[in-house]
């Protein structure tokens, strides 16, 4: 995500994707290689040497900034679904070639069903999303 966020030009972005995870602690979670000691954490290095120690308290906080990032994208993404209950149509074409046409988006909260189609009216509530 870091590397995206910085081809897009968005460096504050990448700054807080590479503020947010610690890339030793998740490879070492991605590949079991950890030892869980009294004290923290223990990660081998990969080029060998001597383990890197994370203490709990260390350890709580990285997890903690993570976790709160993904709480903050999941809260937003959220809430600009939920703005789609009143369906909002668009005029767009996919690309140069097409026609003008009307796409609607929209947000079913009594299936969660959240889509786009083509035309100006969502499906009815009861019928299947047709993503």
């Amino acid at each position: 995500m870091i590397g995206h966020a910085s081809e897009l030009g968005l460096t504050e972005l990448a700054e807080v994707f590479r503020d947010a995870f610690d890339p030793g602690v998740r490879n070492a979670v991605a590949h079991a290689d950890y030892i869980i000691s009294p004290d923290g954490l223990r990660l081998r290095r990969r080029n060998g040497g001597w383990p890197r120690e994370i203490r709990w308290k260390d350890f709580t906080s990285l997890a903690d900034r993570s976790l709160n990032l993904f709480a903050f994208i999941r809260h937003l993404s959220d809430e600009y679904v939920h703005s789609y209950e009143t369906p909002k149509t668009i005029r767009s074409r996919m690309n140069k070639n097409e026609p003008l046409t009307d796409y609607t988006i929209y947000y079913q909260p009594t299936t969660g069903a959240f889509g786009f189609i083509t035309g100006k009216y969502p499906p009815p509530s009861d019928a299947p999303d047709p993503g």
